[in-house]
C-alpha cells in the first residue's frame, strides 16, 4: 500500500486509531490530526491518486453533504477510502450515503472497530498481533468504552494495571496537547511502533501536568459556572474543556454540562449529558444548523460549533428543547 493518508481525532481513542492504521499501512505520505469541523478543509492534503483512511471522525450535521463532495474527489481521482468511525449519525444520513469504505458501529470504540477490520491481515500468533491489541485497548479505555465483550475478553490476557496504566498516561496526556498536532503525529509514530505511552516523555509530562491542574480546573468551574434552565455552562475553562464540561453538570446537578471555548467568532462547545436517554447528540444536530453551526458525537458526550453572535440564543433554544 503506498500514497495513503490518514487523518484522525486528536484524543486516546483518534490516537490509538491511528497508530493502528499505521502499523497495518506501514507507510503513509503523512498523518493528519483534525476534528469535524475541519476534516472536510484537512482533506485537501489528499491529492488525486493518493488514498486515505480516516478514523474516529463524527460526521458533523450541517456540513456532511460538503464532507462527501470531497469524499467523492478522493475516489474518483483513482484514490482509495476508509472511513472507520462510531459516533451516531446525523438525522437524515444512513450507512449508504457514505462515499467509500464507511466502516460503522455505535457499538464501542473506534479504535476497537479499527482493530476488528484490520486484524484479518495478521498472524494472532505474532508479537505484533498483541502490540495491536494492546493498543485497542488503550483507545477503548480512552474512550470509556472496555466493557464491551471484545474489550472485556482482551483485557483478560493482560495485567490489567499495566494496561489501564498506560492507557492513563495517552489519554491524561493527549488532554495536555491540544492544539500540539506535530507532537500529536509523532505519538502516533511512536506508538505504531511499539512504544508505550509511558515511554514518551512528552506524554508522562503533560500527564502530571494535567492531574496536578485538576483542583485549579473543579475551583474555576466551581466559581464560574452560570445556567440556562437545566443548563450548565462556564466558558474558557483553564484546561481540558470536555472535563470541565463534566464537573459544570455535576457541580450544578443539572442535566446537561457545557463547556466553552471561543474561538474568533466561533464558539466551541464540548457538552456532557447526565442521561443517555435524552439523546443529547441529536438535540444539538437538529438545532446547531438552525443558529449557522454544526454538531456531532455521543448520546451523552458531543461538541457543537455556533457563532459566537448566536450563542446566548442557542442556549436558550437547547434549553427550551431539552424541557419539550
Amino acid at each position: 500500500m503506498s500514497n495513503w493518508w490518514i487523518l484522525s481525532h486528536g484524543d486516546g481513542d483518534g490516537i490509538a486509531s491511528a497508530a493502528l492504521s499505521l502499523m497495518h499501512i506501514g507507510n503513509v505520505k503523512g498523518i493528519y490530526i483534525t476534528h469535524p469541523a475541519g476534516l472536510k478543509d484537512d482533506l485537501a492534503v489528499v491529492r488525486s491518486g493518493d488514498s486515505a483512511i480516516i478514523t474516529d471522525i463524527a460526521l458533523s450535521s450541517g456540513i456532511t453533504r460538503d464532507l462527501f463532495f470531497e469524499l467523492e474527489r478522493i475516489l474518483k481521482g483513482g484514490g482509495e477510502l476508509i472511513y472507520i468511525d462510531h459516533h451516531p449519525l446525523p438525522p437524515g444520513i444512513t450507512k449508504q450515503d457514505v462515499p467509500g469504505m464507511f466502516v460503522h458501529d455505535e457499538c464501542c470504540s473506534a479504535s476497537e472497530l479499527t482493530y476488528r477490520f484490520f486484524k484479518k491481515d495478521l498472524n494472532m500468533r505474532s508479537f505484533e498481533s498483541r502490540t495491536f491489541e494492546k493498543i485497542a485497548l488503550y483507545g477503548a479505555i480512552s474512550d470509556y468504552m472496555d466493557n464491551t465483550d471484545w474489550a472485556s475478553n482482551a483485557l483478560s490476557d493482560w495485567d490489567k494495571r499495566y494496561i489501564y496504566y498506560e492507557a492513563g498516561i495517552l489519554s491524561q496526556g493527549l488532554e495536555g496537547m491540544r492544539r500540539q498536532y506535530d507532537l500529536k503525529r509523532e505519538i502516533v509514530k511512536a506508538i505504531a511502533s511499539g512504544e508505550d505511552p509511558s515511554s514518551i516523555s512528552e506524554l508522562v509530562v503533560n500527564s502530571i501536568f494535567m492531574s496536578r491542574n485538576e483542583k485549579v480546573l473543579i475551583k474555576f468551574v466551581f466559581e464560574n459556572v452560570k445556567t440556562v434552565g437545566r443548563i450548565a455552562y462556564v466558558e474558557e475553562p483553564p484546561g481540558s474543556v470536555p472535563r470541565a464540561a463534566t464537573y459544570a453538570m455535576a457541580l450544578s446537578g443539572t442535566l446537561i454540562g457545557i463547556a466553552i471555548e471561543k474561538k474568533k467568532d466561533i464558539a466551541v462547545m464540548s457538552v456532557r449529558a447526565r442521561d443517555p436517554s435524552l439523546k443529547i447528540n441529536e438535540i444539538m444536530m437538529r438545532l446547531a444548523p438552525e443558529f449557522g453551526g454544526n454538531a456531532g458525537g455521543h448520546p451523552t458526550a458531543c461538541g457543537a460549533r455556533v457563532p459566537l453572535s448566536n450563542l446566548k440564543r442557542f442556549l436558550i433554544s437547547l434549553s427550551e428543547a431539552i424541557d419539550s
